[in-house]
């Protein structure tokens, strides 16, 4: 379904979705720019958004993926330049600032015979502001 979406459309949804980078993050060429995809399962080439931030802490990698029932997500990578874990505020924090403080996005913790845990990053997927979640007040 993402596949099939052309430019224009992606650029709707990345605007409902809330994408508006402030000015700390530098935008870079993204995997899906400049290669072609290995196999239907190279999620990497999903990613059609990169940015750095200024001071060179953290890179993202933006793409969509398609979820019942949310429908479509944003699948956000973050990856700190120096390998350092990133807590829980500096996530929020980068995901308001890309996505403006209204944003909501959920981490996946999945079971054992699935986690895949190589490199220290993190995936966020943002979910449309709209959506209603269960309220954590």
């Amino acid at each position: 379904m993402i596949e099939q979406l052309d430019r224009k459309d992606k650029k709707k949804i990345y605007r409902k979705l809330g994408l508006n980078p402030d000015a700390c993050w530098i935008e870079r060429p993204a995997p899906m720019s400049y290669r072609e995809p290995r196999s239907k399962e190279d999620w990497v080439s999903n990613f059609d958004h990169a940015y750095a931030r200024s001071d060179n802490e953290y890179s993202v990698m933006i793409g969509l993926e398609y979820w019942p029932p949310y429908g479509v997500l944003a699948h956000l990578f973050i990856r700190q330049f120096s390998n350092q874990e990133v807590s829980w505020a500096n996530k929020q924090h980068i995901l308001h600032s890309l996505f403006g403080p209204k944003s909501q996005a959920f981490e996946v913790f999945p079971p054992t015979d699935e986690l895949v845990d190589l490199a220290t990053v993190y995936h966020l997927w943002v979910i449309d502001p709209s959506l209603e979640l269960p309220s954590f007040a």
